[in-house]
């Protein structure tokens, strides 16, 4: 993972028991190196880029100060005895309440913590936290049930009615206050295993019910949820082959945006007008999702009849797609339907970018190299030969700088030139 910083004029990276901070003026050696004794799980800058919070495996989540790399404070977890079993985990650390506030999850349990003192705050049982928006609430099932909490309170301000175990949750900003009732949760889960009598249902809840306030159902596992349109629609995704949009006032009867196969993965284009889904066949489908057709696509991208990859560029003008086992890599022009230009490995692709402009695409394969292309010209602009264990590059803002880095190095590209 990496993370650029705008502020402050540095990269956060990390791999395996540690993270790194680099300078865009001289990326050869990091400026410090923020370790652990154990896999690092994340890492993440403060809001004004002063400070990094990192966790690991190592029972515990470290504070940073950005500028000297000195250790602030240390948010312990201590070993979790699980049914006779050590939980050392430390899952994710994410900032809470205009940063005050630090939450850490382990594998049943969530911790709040103060981060000027380093005190922890609450406790809590559960897993899989889904954090708002806002940064106040977030929910924890252990599969009996769900609770959602605010990081004011030490009681849940909801005890969900939920029998069931949730595969993914997302939640809205909610407002302010402790309760506030624009506050709104799509959970989803499946019933029974992958294939015939598989079905799979999404949940919206809000904090005033403890039982659903609306189902929606598809005939198999659900991929993914998501809240659009001001919050009026809630948009799911299913190995079924459709997508389906719901209105959450239940005054229209849902669209279904159907496909020939089970959905990989979905994205929302720039401003949620429009979605992207991709499905094992090698097709990728842009609906727009205001549309007065609702069974056409916008627009249909077919890549060689294998499973596919597929994203968009900031700007929705592109689609860029590979195929994750073959060598081609096609950039599409939205408007035209068109293939602006077609780039072929020597091997198979691991891994792709665009950058934010949509002019420069990088691609890797491991343990074959990396290149970058102008994307108007059919000849690489540059090749990284014979290296291994590419993670996936990191453009700054505006793309003009690409930072790439393997286990050994590590390069800060001006990609513009």
């Amino acid at each position: 993972e990496a993370i650029f910083s705008d502020n402050s004029g540095l990269i956060l990276t990390s791999s395996g028991d540690a993270a790194s901070l680099w300078s865009v003026m001289n990326p050869d050696e990091p400026v410090h190196t923020l370790r652990h004794e154990a896999e690092i799980t994340s890492a993440v800058f403060s809001a004004d880029d002063s400070r990094v919070l990192t966790s690991a495996n190592d029972t515990t989540a470290r504070l940073w100060d950005a500028k000297t790399g000195r250790l602030l404070q240390t948010f312990g977890h201590g070993v979790v005895d699980l049914d006779g079993v050590d939980d050392t985990s430390v899952s994710a650390a994410i900032f809470m309440d205009d940063e005050k506030l630090v939450l850490t999850a382990g594998m049943f349990g969530i911790w709040v913590w103060d981060a000027g003192t380093g005190k922890v705050v609450r406790k809590f049982r559960g897993r899989s936290p889904a954090v708002s928006a806002d940064r106040l609430h977030w929910l924890t099932w252990d599969g009996k049930r769900a609770r959602l909490w605010n990081v004011r309170r030490d009681e849940p301000l909801r005890t969900f009615k939920a029998d069931l175990d949730f595969h993914g949750a997302v939640l809205s900003a909610g407002g302010a206050g402790e309760r506030p009732p624009a506050l709104r949760i799509v959970t989803w889960n499946y019933d029974g295993y992958y294939g015939r009598g598989a079905h799979g249902r999404a949940y919206l809840w809000d904090a005033d019910h403890d039982e659903p306030i609306q189902t929606f159902w598809h005939d198999d596992y659900v991929h993914g949820a998501a809240l659009v349109h001001d919050e009026t629609r809630v948009l799911t995704f299913s190995r079924d082959g459709s997508v389906r949009l719901w209105d959450t006032e239940q005054k229209q009867p849902p669209r279904i945006l159907r496909h020939r196969h089970a959905i990989e993965r979905a994205m929302l284009a720039p401003g949620g007008d429009a979605l992207l889904a991709w499905t094992r066949d090698g097709t990728a489908r842009l609906w727009g999702l205001a549309e007065k057709r609702p069974d056409e696509p916008l627009r249909v991208f077919e890549h060689d009849g294998r499973p596919l990859s597929a994203r968009l560029s900031p700007d929705g003008s592109r689609v860029l797609a590979y195929s994750t086992y073959g060598d081609t890599i096609r950039l599409w022009d939205v408007e035209r339907q068109k293939p602006l230009r077609t780039f072929r490995l020597p091997v198979d692709v691991d891994g792709t970018a665009l950058s934010p402009t949509a002019k420069r695409l990088f691609a890797f394969a491991d343990d074959h190299g990396a290149w970058v292309w102008d994307v108007d010209k059919p000849e690489p602009l540059l090749t990284i030969e014979k290296k291994k264990w590419f993670s996936h590059p990191l453009f700054n803002a505006d793309g003009t700088r690409l930072f790439v880095w393997t286990s050994e190095q590590a390069w800060l590209l001006d990609v513009e030139r």
